[in-house]
């Protein structure tokens, strides 16, 4: 009998698993934390008390909102913790079980995905649900949803692209979640 793991569960398992191996020095983190709205998040985490042993430059440039010139330290944890965890919304069901079995667990993953939003470009289910994900950044095709103005291209010409690179465009291949088109569900 196959053991069987809430996909919330599943999700914080691997994250966890993940923090425990790197300790806390993963490329893609550096590359995408600290968001640019993460402020009032990490605001909320020091009020909380989860984040202890920040450095005093650290908490001056929280303060500050100054996220982009922020340096990695441990005490961030439960932060990345998070954003891991993020980054498996919308996943299916047999990606995560696939994501198990990477860090020496078998099991079958139980419980709905979350709602998505269906990119208009690549046609996966990859972006917030609600308003098809307005301003999203598909991590599919990296088309972002807003129009042709902030993608610099229509639609169309997008969705070619799509097709003959794997990417709304030959220079965001390097952008887009190189498991994407396994992770999420296609329409």
């Amino acid at each position: 009998m196959t053991k069987k793991i809430n996909r919330e569960k599943a999700k914080i398992l691997f994250a966890e698993t993940i923090l425990k191996k790197s300790n806390c020095d993963l490329p893609e983190l550096k590359i995408d934390f600290p968001y640019y709205d993460y402020a009032e998040e990490i605001n909320t985490y020091l009020n909380e008390g989860k984040l202890t042993g920040l450095s005093r430059k650290a908490l001056d440039q929280i303060q500050q909102e100054d996220l982009f010139n922020l340096e990695f330290e441990e005490a961030f944890q439960p932060i990345y913790r998070d954003y891991l965890i993020f980054t498996f919304q919308f996943s299916t069901n047999k990606y995560l079980e696939k994501k198990l079995v990477e860090i020496g667990i078998k099991a079958s993953v139980i419980g709905k995905t979350e709602p998505a939003g269906l990119c208009p470009c690549c046609k996966y289910y990859s972006i917030d649900f609600g308003e098809d994900g307005a301003w999203d950044i598909c991590p599919v095709c990296f088309w972002e949803n807003g129009g042709d103005g902030p993608n610099r291209m229509t639609l169309e010409e997008a969705q070619n692209n799509f097709e003959k690179y794997g990417a709304m465009s030959q220079s965001h291949l390097t952008s887009i979640d190189p498991e994407g088109k396994i992770k999420f569900r296609k329409a």
